[in-house]
């Protein structure tokens, strides 16, 4: 994902839009601060064209997120109050996000000094992070489906970051 820094400022009550963090498949991600306390959120929009699938599994994604409670995955937060009318472009539902400074998993593969492979001892703590996602049980209502993966992998953070 390329970051874009704004060149107008944008805010909703104590929160400050900060840049876009990236594009993806349902929409625009952006980075907010909270002038009061310095917590960043990242707001997940989805674009207006999605088909009514996609739109079903965007409710998903955000259904998926907010029940997953897991130290390796970001976490869910609530929407700011007033984000929603200022932010959205549709009907669909904002998704904020705890904000990863270390970037998405992708991006962490993707980086140079692994491009011929990681470090053993890197390559066993991703997949022990992993391995736990997968087989963690979601509050109280089972295990994540195999199509949900991608999502969730997707935002692995490391121990530590």
């Amino acid at each position: 994902m390329n970051r874009v820094p704004l060149q107008q400022p944008q805010s909703c009550g104590p929160w400050e839009l900060k840049e876009r963090l990236g594009t993806g498949g349902f929409g625009n991600v952006t980075r907010w601060q909270n002038k009061d306390t310095e917590e960043q959120i990242a707001i997940k929009q989805c674009r207006q064209e999605l088909s009514d699938r996609n739109k079903e599994r965007w409710c998903l994604e955000i259904q998926i997120m907010k029940r997953l409670d897991h130290v390796n995955v970001v976490a869910a937060r609530e929407v700011p109050q007033g984000m929603q009318k200022l932010v959205a472009t549709n009907d669909l539902p904002l998704l904020a996000m705890e904000y990863c400074q270390g970037g998405d998993l992708r991006k962490y593969l993707n980086i140079l000094e692994n491009c011929c492979g990681m470090r053993e001892g890197s390559i066993l703590i991703l997949l022990r992070d992993i391995s736990q996602i997968n087989g963690r049980t979601m509050s109280g209502s089972g295990r994540i489906c195999t199509r949900s993966y991608k999502e969730i992998h997707s935002l692995w953070k490391p121990l530590g970051k």
